[in-house]
C-alpha cells in the first residue's frame, strides 16, 4: 500500500470512529458519510493562543471549506463582546481574531475571515512530511490576555457588533480527493492575496507569490505589485484597516505597530518618519511562510540613541521570479532593476548570543566596520532556506518583508567547495518585529522547524562537523537523507514565557555536510513520501531516543542564563582567594545600609562603551535610566545605505529615543553589574576591583561563553527587587 493510500485509509477510519461516537458540549460535531465530512464547533476555546481538535484531520487532497460567526467575550470594563470572525473597534486591526491552521492549506494559524473569504481551500501534500498529526485542525485566537475570555455574561458587545448574535462558532466542510489527480489550489482572488502551490517541510508555504504575480495556469509573470498604491496605503483609521475599494487582498492581515498609550515613545518616531496620515506606521502582517534564494547583507540598524535604528539586522534574498517583492523593495542592484524581499532580526533575540565560530566572527565583523563591507563579503551570494512572517513594512512606503526572520539556513561560499558544504543557522520559536512594532511573532504549534538542504542522497552527504548551541532548555537536532535532499530538523528549546524585547529559546550554529560532487543548490519541492536513508555522523552526541527516524542526535551545550551567570562570575572567582570570594558573595548580597546605586550614562551614548568599560559605574542617577532621552526633532544624518524608500532609511528628524523593554532591559543590566561592581570593591579595595574589571583588549567583543557581562548567578538583594 502507498503512504498515500495508508494515509488516507488512517484517515478514514479516524473520521469514522469519530462519527460514530457522541459528542459532548463544545466538543466537534462530526458528521462523515466517507466522502465528505461536516464539522461544527460551538464555542471554540478563546483562553488561550492556540487550540488541537485531533478529532478533526486532514489529509492531502481534501477540498476545505469553512464558514463561522458568533461572538466571544473578551473581557474588561463595559460592552466587551466582539464577533469572533470579524471584530471591530479599538485594538480589533491585531486582537480578537478567531483563527484557523489547516496544514498546507494555511499560512499557519491564518485568520478564518481570510479563509473564508477564499473557501475552498486546498490541503497540498508535503515532501517529507509524513506524521499525520501535522495535519489535524488547530483554532486560534487573538488577545493579549486571554485569563478573562471566554461565553459569560453576554452582552451587546463594542460598539454593539454582537446585537442578536450568539455564541461563537465554525464550520467545517471536507471534500475527500477522487481519482489520483494532484491537488491544484484555488487561483488567487485579488492582487495582493498570497498565494503558493508547494509547501515546505514545515507545511508552510514555500516561496508564495502575489495574485498579481500568478498568471491563470498558476505559473509566474515577474511582475511587481505597487503595495502602497492597491492596497489604499494601508490606512488603518480608527484601528478598522481599510486596503481599498475593491479591496487589494480577500485574506485579512492584522496590524503591528506602536501603541500611542503602552510607547509613546516609538509611537513617535513611528509617526514622524513618513508615511500617510491616518496609515498604519508600521507592519501589515499576512502569515508565516519559508522562501528560498540567494542572501545578501544589508546594513545593521545601530540602535538609538548611539544609532538611529531598533538594532535589527538587515538582509535581502534574491529570486529570479522576485516572489512578494514589491515596487517598494530594494532593487537587486544598480544594474538590475528586479526586486528583492527584505529580511531582518533583532540582533538583541538573536546574534548577540550566537557564539560560535562563523556566527561570533561575522557580528565583530559587523560592529567593526560602519560600511559592513567586509560583512558583505562573508554572506553575499549564499544559498539560503528563510522562515518567518511575511507581510508589508509601511513606514517609508509598503515594501514585503520576512519580519521576524524566526528561521534561516545559508551555504556560506568562502567556506564551501564542490564537494563540501558549511552551513550556518538559527532557529527560534517567536521574535518581534523592531522598534515600530509591540507584539511577538510565534513559530506554529510545532516543536521542529525543519530546512531540506539541496543536497540528493546520490551525493552521499556525510556530516563532517558541527557546532551546535541552544538558549534555553531541551533543544537538539537531527537530520535524515531523502533522494532530493538532507532534511535537517531544529528540535526548539522548551518554550519560556517571555515579553517583548526579551531573547526567547533559540539554537544556532554551523554545519559541514561532505558530499560526493556538486550538489544542486536551488531547493526543490516534490510532492508525496519519500523514503529517507541513514547517514554516520562524526562522532555523534547521542540525543533522545525517541526520535526513531533521525540519523544524527545531538543535544548541544548548555547556553542558559544560569550558564552564562556562571562565566560571568568565572573570571572573578577565579582572581580571588576563598575568603575573598565569600566576602564578595556577602557584600553583593547584603549590600551596605544607604548605599546609593549608580550608572554610567555612556551606556546611553553607545552600547559598545558598556560592553567595554566596566569600571565607570558611579555618575549617573539611577532613576535617570528608567526614563527615555528627550524626544527632539533634531536632524540627524541618515544611518542606511542607499536604497528604495527602505525601512532602515529614516527620517532626518527622527526622535532619539529607547524602546521601554530595552530600557527595562538595561536598567536590570546595569544594576546587577553596579552590584558585583560594589560588592567587589567592598572584598579586595577599589585598587584592585579595578585591575580585576579591567576591559577586554581595544577591538575584542566580550562573548557569552565567556562574557565577564553576562548576568551573576546570585540572589538580588530583598530590598532591590522593590
Amino acid at each position: 500500500m502507498t503512504p498515500l493510500r495508508l494515509f488516507l485509509g488512517f484517515g478514514a477510519l479516524i473520521a469514522f470512529v469519530f462519527a460514530a461516537t457522541p459528542a459532548c458540549a463544545d466538543d466537534p460535531v462530526i458528521s462523515d458519510n466517507g466522502k465528505v465530512v461536516e464539522i461544527r464547533i460551538e464555542r471554540p476555546v478563546v483562553t488561550q493562543r492556540s487550540t488541537l481538535y485531533p478529532q478533526v484531520r486532514f489529509i492531502p487532497g481534501d477540498t476545505v471549506e469553512v464558514t463561522g460567526g458568533g461572538c466571544v467575550q473578551t473581557g474588561g470594563a463595559g460592552k466587551t463582546w466582539k464577533r469572533y470572525v470579524n471584530p471591530s473597534g479599538d485594538n480589533s486591526d491585531r486582537l480578537y481574531h478567531g483563527r484557523i491552521r489547516i496544514a498546507s492549506a494555511t499560512q499557519d494559524l491564518e485568520t478564518i475571515e481570510g479563509v473564508m473569504a477564499r473557501s475552498p481551500v486546498v490541503v497540498l501534500p508535503a515532501s517529507h512530511a509524513t506524521d499525520p498529526n501535522l495535519f489535524v485542525l488547530e483554532l486560534g485566537y487573538d488577545d493579549d490576555n486571554y485569563d478573562d475570555n471566554g461565553y459569560y455574561d453576554h452582552d451587546d458587545g463594542t460598539e454593539n457588533q454582537c446585537q442578536n448574535l450568539d455564541d461563537a462558532f465554525i464550520e467545517i466542510k471536507i471534500t475527500h480527493p477522487s481519482g489520483g489527480a494532484a491537488p491544484v489550489p484555488q487561483m488567487p482572488k485579488a492582487p495582493m492575496d498570497l498565494w503558493w502551490n508547494a509547501v515546505d517541510d514545515n507545511v508552510l508555504p514555500l516561496n508564495p507569490d502575489w495574485g498579481m504575480q500568478v498568471n491563470s495556469d498558476g505559473t509566474t509573470n515577474g511582475r511587481v505589485p505597487d503595495a502602497g498604491q492597491l492596497c489604499n496605503n494601508f490606512h488603518d483609521e480608527g484601528d478598522n484597516l481599510q486596503l481599498g475599494n475593491p479591496s487589494c487582498t480577500t485574506q485579512r492581515p492584522t496590524v503591528d505597530e506602536p501603541s500611542v498609550w503602552s510607547d509613546p515613545a516609538f509611537w513617535t518616531v513611528c509617526q514622524a518618519s513618513g508615511g500617510v496620515a491616518g496609515a498604519v506606521h508600521g507592519h501589515i502582517n499576512w502569515g508565516l511562510a519559508t522562501y528560498t534564494g540567494k542572501l545578501f547583507f544589508t546594513d545593521h540598524s545601530n540602535p538609538v540613541p548611539s544609532g538611529l535604528g531598533d538594532d535589527d539586522y538587515d538582509m535581502t534574498l534574491q529570486r529570479t521570479d522576485q516572489a512578494s517583492a514589491t515596487v517598494g523593495n530594494d532593487a537587486f542592484s544598480g544594474q538590475d532593476s528586479r526586486r528583492s524581499l527584505g529580511l531582518e532580526f533583532d540582533s538583541d533575540e538573536t546574534i548577540d548570543y550566537f557564539d560560535t565560530p562563523w556566527w561570533s566572527s561575522f557580528h565583530q565583523t559587523v560592529d567593526g566596520d560602519s560600511s559592513w563591507a567586509a560583512a558583505k563579503g562573508m554572506i553575499d551570494g549564499a544559498d539560503a532556506i528563510v522562515t518567518g512572517l511575511i507581510g508589508m513594512d509601511n513606514k517609508h512606503g509598503a515594501h514585503a518583508e520576512l519580519h521576524p526572520v524566526l528561521g534561516l539556513m545559508a551555504r556560506v561560499p568562502s567556506h564551501s567547495t564542490s564537494t563540501s558544504d558549511f552551513w550556518v543557522f538559527f532557529a527560534r520559536p517567536e521574535g518581534d518585529e523592531g522598534g515600530c512594532s509591540q507584539d511577538l511573532h510565534q513559530f506554529s504549534s510545532t516543536t521542529t522547524m525543519q530546512f531540506l538542504l539541496p543536497i540528493p542522497a546520490a551525493q552521499k552527504p556525510t556530516i563532517a562537523s558541527s557546532n551546535i548551541k541552544e538558549r534555553g532548555q531541551g533543544g537538539w537536532w537531527s537530520a535524515t537523507t531523502y533522494p532530493d535532499g538532507l532534511l535537517v530538523t531544529i528540535h526548539l528549546p522548551s518554550p519560556q514565557n517571555t515579553t517583548f524585547g526579551v531573547a526567547s529559546p533559540l539554537v544556532w550554529g554551523e554545519l559541514t555536510i561532505n558530499h560526493a560532487g556538486v550538489a544542486e543548490h536551488a531547493p526543490k519541492s516534490q510532492a508525496g513520501s519519500l523514503a529517507g536513508t541513514r547517514v554516520e555522523p562524526v562522532k555523534p552526541t547521542p540525543g533522545p531516543a525517541q526520535n526513531k527516524k533521525a540519523i544524527i542526535l545531538v543535544r548541544p551545550q548548555a547556553q542558559s542564563v544560569i550558564a552564562d551567570r556562571d562565566d560571568y562570575l568565572g573570571p572573578i572567582k577565579a582572581k580571588l582567594s576563598p575568603a575573598e570570594w565569600q566576602k564578595f558573595v556577602d557584600a553583593y548580597q547584603h549590600p551596605p545600609t544607604g548605599t546609593t546605586l549608580v550608572v554610567n550614562h555612556a551606556f546611553y551614548i553607545s552600547r559598545k562603551s558598556f560592553e567595554s568599560s566596566p569600571t565607570q559605574f558611579a555618575r549617573f542617577n539611577l532613576a535617570n535610566v528608567g526614563r527615555p532621552l528627550p524626544v527632539t526633532a533634531t536632524p540627524v544624518p541618515r544611518a542606511s545605505t542607499p536604497g528604495v524608500r527602505r525601512s532602515r532609511t529614516l527620517s532626518k528628524t527622527e526622535p532619539r529615543v529607547m524602546s521601554p523593554g530595552a530600557r527595562i532591559a538595561n536598567r536590570a543590566l546595569l544594576l546587577q553589574h553596579q552590584l558585583v561592581a560594589q560588592a567587589l570593591r567592598i572584598a579586595v579595595g577599589p585598587a584592585r576591583a579595578e585591575q580585576i574589571l579591567q576591559p577586554p583588549a581595544p577591538g575584542v567583543r566580550p562573548r557569552p561563553a565567556n562574557n565577564v557581562w553576562a548576568l551573576p548567578e546570585l540572589k538580588l538583594p530583598a530590598e532591590r527587587k522593590k
